[in-house]
């Protein structure tokens, strides 16, 4: 199977600034929360703090080519962190709690261009100070099998002759996985036709570094910043297949999957205030190499060895240009910006079969793809109606698409991406707010590249005429406070996709593509629900979704599910704070099934609902341990591998692939101290 693991590291870059940078007329929070109001927990980090904001719920920044469509919903001082790579939760982790001054929980369309379109943006205000402070985190887990894997962070800010510096290192183990269990072959009438144990392990490791320095020059608030990460994902994978009845294997099936990755980014901020509002000009400077080896095949008792191997090489880079103006009146707020972003890949593939006399080539590709892309945006808000607020935005984006290998072609793409959101707060603490809007996804450049698929055998082929995806979507919810963490919100969703990108009829084959539309519709549920009338310090936090989407398959013509998973997992967290040094808690896990379809073949995955326990300590004031037992009682992830004798839906079934594998308990031990 083709695997591609983007880690990156950009510059963390803005999130020292001191909160008398925002703007007077920054949007009215509508719930704000002072540092008093985390003392109950002794945070470590902003990222403690957050995830106990009541009804708000962390939305990492997408992984879309340019800066403009890949915002999270936060803020740092009012401003996202102009980074593209760096994840939401670890820029959070990397500023000390006695550093924030408090978090403000903001209409998502107050905030303009600035949230992305989220409907609840958190702005994290930190304090006006020029000392120096820092962070250190030591981790440790294992699961079964003495698989042991640790990982180290710091980070550390200050001030040196009136200019900001930062920096950062991490490196370790992020995750470990020891899957464990029976795989089985049944033919069309369900008769067994082989059997037997099965392991799969699997370790991702990231090592980074990043520096930025920050101060006025001439006037300009300039921030100049840089970073490299390193890091890598391997899998290896063991089953011994029994014929039925036989108590002798016939054969050992193997797979492995081995993708390091490098990237650096290079970005520069420069800000000053213009007439009544804040001008910004951000340039970034991306490069990232994927390298990766997929290999599945068998060792038979004779010495025979059959298998085959797929490679890949892919380098891209971007290159972003992005200038804003944010002018503010008492009822007015506007933002506009402009973003010029040109991205390349140059990527090589090769598939092979190996045996007992060699290396045999079966198949070598090389792809080259271009895009120059240009988008201007215009936001405005008007609180101009008692209660309520409404905001309009108007987005177009022009690009062009330039494939000089396999294949010779160009292709323009002209989109209109409009945006109304009208909220009305009845009461201090009700909120009914109505979103229509127009998103167009961006085209993963990857998906250009022809890909082999060694473990089920199926492969993509280049398409040179993929285009990128619209959703035209409503959005209706309902939010109610109560108490000092009471929050309940349901939100109704429904939406119709146009260019869907799935797998289609490529020539004589099947490759990305698009599919003329789809529908989704579903709701999502967020609650805060304090739990002190029956155990003071106790409480529940609820993150549901649900969604029903459906499709016309390219290959049969039948209605059926989106590829992938149709929604996020829910998950049930409760936590008890006994006293401000002990605090522990649970969560409870839900996923929807992951469907993979292809013309002759699919791929089913289940994982049953998981249990997860933790403890922390704050030892003093400054340090905290925590240790985590994952995956409790252990996870069930099931997949069932369906072959079809030729068209999926239309043919009889071949055979039924089951892997019946149980994700082992694991453990963690972690130790944060702030400085």
């Amino acid at each position: 199977m083709r695997y591609r693991i983007a880690i990156s590291i950009a510059a963390i870059i803005g999130w020292y600034a001191p909160a008398s940078a925002q703007t007077p007329t920054a949007p009215a929070a509508r719930a704000s929360y002072p540092a008093a109001f985390f003392a109950d927990i002794q945070a470590q980090n902003a990222l403690d703090m957050l995830v106990r904001v009541p009804g708000f719920t962390l939305v990492a920044s997408e992984n879309l080519r340019g800066f403009g469509d890949a915002a999270g919903n936060v803020l740092i001082n009012g401003a996202r962190p102009a980074t593209k790579d760096v994840p939401l939760a670890e820029v959070l982790r990397r500023i000390p709690a006695r550093t924030v001054e408090r978090i403000d929980l903001l209409d998502g369309a107050a905030t303009g261009l600035q949230g992305g379109g989220s409907r609840l943006v958190a702005n994290v205000i930190l304090k006006a100070s020029t000392g120096s402070s820092g962070t250190l985190r030591l981790r440790g887990q294992t699961t079964q099998g003495d698989r042991f894997g640790p990982s180290a962070a710091g980070s550390w800010k200050g001030s040196i002759g009136g200019a900001a510096l930062s920096a950062s290192l991490e490196g370790g183990v992020d995750s470990l996985m020891l899957l464990s269990g029976q795989q089985r072959l049944v033919d069309n009438a369900g008769t067994v036709i082989e059997a037997g144990p099965l392991i799969d392990r699997r370790r991702n490791t990231n090592y980074a570094g990043s520096f930025s320095i920050a101060g006025p020059v001439a006037g300009i608030s300039t921030t100049l910043a840089t970073s490299l990460r390193s890091g890598a994902f391997g899998r290896s994978y063991r089953f011994n297949a029994f014929p039925a009845g036989a108590a002798v294997s016939a054969r050992t099936q193997i797979e492995s999957d081995d993708y390091p990755s490098r990237s650096a980014e290079l970005s520069l901020e420069l800000k000053r205030p213009i007439g009544r509002g804040e001008a910004k000009l951000i340039g970034l400077q991306t490069w990232t190499n994927n390298n990766g080896a997929s290999l599945a095949g068998a060792e038979f008792p004779s010495g025979t060895v059959s298998s085959s191997r797929f490679t890949s090489n892919d380098n891209q880079s971007e290159s972003i240009l992005r200038a804003t103006w944010a002018p503010r009146w008492p009822k007015l707020a506007v933002d506009a910006a402009i973003e010029g972003v040109r991205t390349t890949l140059v990527a090589s593939t090769a598939f092979v079969q190996i045996d007992n006399s060699g290396t045999t080539p079966l198949d070598a590709g090389r792809t080259r793809v271009a895009e120059t892309r240009g988008s201007a945006a215009l936001s405005a808000t008007w609180s101009g109606i008692a209660k309520v607020s409404i905001e309009g935005t108007v987005a177009v984006e022009v690009s062009r698409i330039t494939l000089t290998e396999p294949l010779q072609s160009a292709n323009t793409y002209r989109f209109f991406k409009p945006r109304v959101v009208v909220t009305w707060n009845p009461t201090s603490r009700t909120t009914l707010s109505l979103r229509a809007e127009r998103k167009v996804g961006q085209l993963d450049f990857g998906d250009f590249v022809g890909a082999q698929q060694v473990a089920d055998g199926s492969a993509t082929q280049t398409n040179s005429r993929l285009q990128p995806s619209q959703t035209d979507g409503l959005r209706l919810t309902a939010e109610r406070r109560w108490g000092a963490r009471g929050s309940v919100s349901v939100t109704f969703v429904g939406e119709r996709l146009t260019n869907v990108i799935d797998v289609v009829p490529v020539g004589d084959g099947q490759g990305v593509g698009n599919l003329p539309s789809a529908s989704s519709f579903g709701v999502d549920l967020l609650a805060t629900v304090p739990l002190g009338f029956a155990l003071r310090g106790a409480e529940l936090t609820i993150d549901a979704a649900w969604r029903k989407t459906s499709v016309r398959d390219p290959f049969n013509g039948m209605a059926r599910p989106l590829q992938g998973a149709e929604f996020a997992d829910t998950t049930i967290s409760y936590r008890h704070i006994v006293n401000p040094r002990i605090t522990y808690g649970g969560s409870f896990s839900y996923a929807p099934p992951d469907r993979i379809f292809r013309s002759q073949l699919l791929s089913e995955f289940k994982r049953a609902p998981d249990f997860s326990i933790y403890g922390e300590w704050n030892i003093g004031r400054t340090t905290k341990l925590r240790l985590e037992v994952n995956q409790l009682f252990g996870r069930r992830v099931d997949r069932a591998l369906t072959r079809y004798n030729g068209l999926r839906g239309i043919v009889p079934i071949n055979s039924i692939e089951f892997r019946d594998r149980t994700n082992s308990r694991a453990f963690a031990l972690q130790i944060e101290k702030t400085f």
